[in-house]
């Protein structure tokens, strides 16, 4: 009797203390944030790994590769023009080619073409005033959507985002959001999926968890593409005072460094460090020379 008191006294103790594990368990905040991109409009310039490798492939296939009908043309116009010059061997058919256009009047005839063609310029008005609530601006470059919201005193620029309260999931809050944002059928984006591309956590002060009652944050990012239409917020949204499209340097300097770092997990980098270019080039020089010894083999 004895001892099964104590074993009921001792699991009670057991289910008392699960009890207070859970309930002193912390609790987190959870949002989920918008990264919608704009991606470039017209072809961007070349990086410099990509310029590398086009100059020598460019070289490797001009060195491997047939001559074209253009560049036999031009060498058998050369050798006519010898004949002629000279006097001997020379047939009727170089008397009648002789009177044709040569490939070389051909390609001096494009060349003043394209003189006169006019390219439609890349830099628009919007470049110039650095309107950046335009989409017609960095037409080369990807842009970014981010907001200006309340965080604590101060307004701070960041990703649009919505707390995860009643929704089962964070494409539905991410929906919901987009909701507010805009005008129905005023912009067209997609959704990337239903899982984050990465995920910020933020830890409150000490006065902020007791007064929201959670020890941070946890945001989820989720990615999404502008299809068309012009993004701007509503005038009656309070959450979000202002917007902006960044290119990544751009957005880099005003968003906190930790935040960015989150951020940066959800696109490819444009800029490519030179370090990246050095190894890169010596492992295609490392390739190319080991492609010459397998051949002398």
């Amino acid at each position: 009797m004895q001892s099964r008191l104590i074993r009921c006294l001792f699991s009670d103790t057991l289910i008392i203390n699960s009890v207070r594990r859970c309930s002193s368990t912390p609790k987190w905040d959870i949002f989920a944030a918008l990264c919608m991109e704009r991606r470039p409009v017209i072809a961007p310039e070349m990086n410099m790994i990509e310029k590398a490798v086009y100059n020598l492939m460019a070289k490797y296939e001009a060195n491997k590769s047939l001559l074209s009908d253009h560049e036999v043309r031009i060498i058998r116009d050369k050798e006519r023009q010898e004949r002629l010059a000279s006097g001997v061997e020379v047939s009727s058919e170089d008397f009648d080619k002789a009177s044709l256009e040569t490939a070389q009047e051909f390609e001096d005839r494009f060349a003043s073409e394209l003189e006169k063609l006019e390219f439609y310029p890349k830099k628009t008005k919007d470049d110039e005033t650095n309107n950046t609530k335009s989409l017609n601006r960095c037409l080369d470059r990807r842009l970014l959507f981010f907001t200006s919201m309340k965080v604590g005193n101060s307004d701070k620029w960041t990703l649009p985002m919505v707390k995860i309260e009643n929704q089962s999931s964070l494409r539905e809050a991410i929906d919901g959001l987009v909701t507010d944002l805009f005008q129905e059928n005023q912009v067209n984006l997609k959704v990337i999926g239903n899982a984050p591309l990465a995920v910020y956590t933020y830890k409150y002060g000490t006065k902020n968890r007791e007064n929201l009652g959670s020890i941070g944050c946890k945001i989820f990012i989720l990615k999404a593409f502008h299809l068309d239409g012009n993004a701007s917020i509503k005038s009656d949204e309070s959450r979000f005072n202002d917007f902006q499209w960044l290119t990544i340097e751009e957005a880099r300097k005003i968003i906190p460094k930790e935040f960015w770092k989150a951020i940066r997990r959800s696109y490819v980098i444009d800029n490519v460090e030179p370090w990246v270019v050095r190894k890169t080039l010596e492992v295609i020089a490392r390739k190319n020379e080991e492609s010459k010894i397998r051949a002398r083999i």
